[in-house]
């Protein structure tokens, strides 16, 4: 009988965290949905000044990594003002996403800020420009009378909707002559439509300037990857440097499984200067060095060991 009120208590006590991670994750989505405490609240200043403030006024924690600072025009030091009147910290949060490019999810015992798709995937900091481009698209409906409509004549609708702005879609993915459709909500904005395209086809978009190109994903993965980037790597894990250089462009690596075990030990240690390098030239480096092979796919960059010459020509034969 003790062993068995023993493992009662072990159980309860692993379970523990899980409870009180949900439980904080609730009041939090509580506190979303209550007024500010106050009525009219005015705000200018950079996004860590207002985490701060609304953190400050209403006891939530909201956490915004390097990736939004990155995205951002002016990366921490980006100010912006907004006024607030009788509305709660989720009508506060989602007004302040909408201008600076962010989206935000409730996590367990924070409110998470991350950068939209089509910022992470510009690869550099965004314009004032392209902010309010993203803004502009968040806030302007699509109207189609239609729900699953071919991708040619759904960008054609969402650059008929941008005709009185300076903006304007660039299609470089789909030939008049392509059958691809999309399906949308009735509901959807120019910006949820475009975003369909990432989701279900080959194609993905940014925001450039005035414009808003819709290319092939290796392509503009490819784009991601001629990022430049200043650092030094001084004996640090194969394994490591591929997850910063990851990070640093943005871009899913997907490492095939045992093959940084299948290097030598003697290369698995990566000493590296880089000065205004792309990260493509520093995985050309990496694979010269360790033997890694790489190629870019719709969903990122794969990494894997090559077959010896003869395994390939045995494969091929087959």
């Amino acid at each position: 009988m003790r062993w068995f009120w023993l493992a009662l208590l072990m159980c309860g006590a692993l379970l523990t965290p899980r409870l009180y991670a949900q439980r904080t994750s609730a009041l939090i989505g509580q506190a979303l949905d209550k007024q500010l405490p106050q009525a009219e609240f005015k705000f200018s200043g950079t996004l860590p000044q207002a985490i701060a403030a609304f953190g400050d006024m209403t006891g939530v924690r909201i956490e915004a990594d390097d990736a939004v600072y990155d995205a951002l025009p002016w990366g921490d030091l980006t100010t912006f003002h907004a006024e607030f009147k009788h509305q709660t910290l989720r009508q506060a949060l989602t007004a302040i996403c909408q201008k600076l490019g962010l989206q935000y999810d409730l996590q367990d015992q924070a409110v998470h800020l991350s950068p939209l798709p089509a910022l992470q995937r510009l690869g550099r900091r965004c314009t004032v420009e392209e902010l309010q481009a993203l803004d502009l698209l968040g806030r302007t409906p699509l109207e189609a009378k239609e729900l699953s409509l071919p991708a040619v004549k759904l960008l054609a609708l969402i650059d008929d909707r941008l005709e009185k702005s300076p903006y304007a879609v660039e299609n470089r993915a789909f030939p008049p002559q392509n059958k691809t459709t999309l399906n949308v909500s009735r509901h959807s904005t120019l910006l949820d439509a475009l975003e369909e395209i990432s989701l279900q086809t080959s194609a993905t978009w940014y925001p450039w300037g005035q414009t808003i190109v819709v290319l092939g994903k290796t392509d503009q993965i490819c784009m991601q990857l001629s990022k430049r980037i200043s650092t030094r790597f001084n004996g640090e894990d194969v394994s490591d440097v591929l997850l910063e250089l990851s990070k640093r462009s943005g871009v899913a690596f997907q490492i095939q499984p045992g093959a940084v075990q299948k290097i030598a030990p003697q290369f698995r240690t990566i000493r590296l200067v880089l000065d205004n390098a792309t990260i493509q030239q520093t995985l050309e480096s990496i694979s010269g060095f360790t033997g890694l092979a790489y190629t870019v796919t719709d969903d990122g960059v794969r990494i894997y060991t090559p077959l010896p010459a003869t395994a390939a020509a045995t494969t091929q034969s087959n």
